[in-house]
C-alpha cells in the first residue's frame, strides 16, 4: 500500500509539471525539482523513481502468481482431478507471461528481445484464459452442459496473441490486445460457471472470474484512447495494474477453495459410497437370496433380541424332499 501511495504522489506530480499546474518553488524547491520528506528530488529522478515502483510492482505480482502456482503443482500429486491439472498449467502459463514482462522490464537486450518477450507474454496470458476457463468448466462436471474452446480453439488464441504480441512494437499496445482477449475468453467463463453453479463457494469462484473479466476489459478501454494519440489513460492504467494484481490474487484464492470444496465433496460421495457397499454386502450374506429370509447367520441377533420378552425357535422340514429332487430336479426341489 505504501508502495502504491508513493507511485500516486509521483504519477501527480508528473502530471503537474507536464502541465505547469504546480509552481516548485512553493514547494521548498527550484524548478524542474519536487520536495519529498525524504529532500528535494529533480524530475528525472522522479521518473526513474517511478520506473523502479513500476518493476517492483512486476515484481511482487511474480511472486504471488509464483506461490499459487506452485500451491497447485503440489495439489496435482496428491488429488488427480482433471480440474486442479487444468488449473495449474494456467498458472503456470500467468507465471510464464509475467517472467516475460519481467525479462522485458529488467534485461538489456535488443528490440528484437523485448518484442518477443511481449509476444511470450500474451500469448501465455491467452493460454492462462483458456486454461482457467476449461477448468472451471471440469469442476462444473456432470452438470455443465456448456461448451468451452476445444483444444483446436485454445490453441488459435494462444497463436493470434503470440501473434499480436510480434506485430506490435510497445509493450502497452500488448496489452491492451491482452486485456481485450483475456476480458472476453474470461466473460465467457464466469457467465458459463454462474449459470451452472449450485454452491456458494463456486458462485463467488463465477463472480471473480467475471470481475477479473470486467477490470481486463476495463484496463483495455483506459489504453484505447492512446492509438489516437491521446495518451490521458495511460497514467491511470499504470495504477490500474495494482488493482488486476488483486483481482487476480482474489482469483488464485478462488480457485483454491474451489478446489477443496471439490474434495469434500468427493470425500462425502466416497463415506456414502462406502456405508451403501456395507449395507449391501450385510444384506447380502444376513439374507437368503432364494427366498428373502434371514440366513442362519441372522439367527443370533433375533434370538439376543428376545432375551427378556423370551421366544420360539420353529423347525420345519419336508418329508421325501429328496424324491422330489430325484425327480424333478434340485431346482425345483429348492
Amino acid at each position: 500500500v505504501y508502495l502504491r501511495d508513493l507511485r500516486f504522489s509521483l504519477l501527480r506530480f508528473r502530471k503537474a509539471q507536464l502541465h505547469e499546474d504546480a509552481d516548485p518553488a512553493s514547494l521548498g524547491a527550484s524548478p524542474g525539482q519536487a520536495r519529498t520528506g525524504a529532500g528535494v528530488y529533480s524530475e528525472a529522478q522522479m521518473e526513474d523513481v517511478a520506473d523502479a515502483l513500476n518493476r517492483i510492482s512486476i515484481a511482487v505480482q511474480f511472486a504471488v502468481v509464483l506461490s499459487i502456482s506452485v500451491y497447485f503443482v503440489l495439489v496435482r500429486q496428491l488429488v488427480k482431478l482433471e480440474d486442479v491439472r487444468l488449473w495449474m498449467w494456467a498458472w503456470l502459463a500467468n507465471t510464464a507471461a509475467l517472467t516475460a514482462v519481467l525479462i522485458h522490464a529488467y534485461a538489456a537486450m535488443p528490440a528484437s528481445g523485448h518484442r518477443l518477450a511481449i509476444a511470450v507474454s500474451l500469448a501465455s496470458k491467452a493460454a492462462f484464459a483458456v486454461l482457467m476457463v476449461a477448468g472451471a468448466r471440469k469442476h462444473l462436471e456432470p452438470g455443465a452442459s456448456v461448451r468451452v474452446p476445444t483444444a483446436a480453439g485454445g490453441a488459435l488464441l494462444v497463436v493470434a496473441g503470440l501473434l499480436i504480441g510480434l506485430a506490435v512494437p510497445q509493450l502497452w499496445l500488448a496489452r491492451l490486445g491482452q486485456g481485450l482477449l483475456v476480458g472476453l475468453v474470461l466473460a465467457a467463463g464466469g457467465t458459463m460457471v454462474l449459470g451452472r453453479a449450485t454452491t456458494t463457494v463456486t458462485r463467488v469462484f463465477g463472480a471473480t472470474l467475471l470481475a477479473v473479466a470486467v477490470l481486463s476489459l476495463a484496463s483495455a478501454v483506459l489504453l484505447a484512447p492512446a492509438l489516437w494519440g491521446n495518451r490521458s489513460g495511460m497514467e491511470a492504467f499504470e495504477s490500474f495494474v495494482f488493482v488486476l494484481a488483486w483481482a487476480e490474487l482474489a482469483l488464485g484464492l478462488g480457485c483454491i477453495a474451489a478446489v477443496a470444496t471439490r474434495r469434500e465433496e468427493l470425500l462425502d460421495y466416497a463415506n456414502r459410497e462406502l456405508l451403501e457397499s456395507q449395507n449391501r454386502l450385510s444384506l447380502l450374506v444376513d439374507t437368503d437370496p432364494l427366498t428373502n429370509l434371514s440366513s442362519r447367520r441372522s439367527a443370533r441377533r433375533a434370538l439376543d433380541s428376545v432375551i427378556e420378552t423370551g421366544g420360539a425357535v420353529v423347525f420345519l422340514d419336508i418329508n421325501h424332499l429328496d424324491q422330489i429332487n430325484e425327480l424333478f430336479g434340485r431346482r425345483v426341489g429348492d
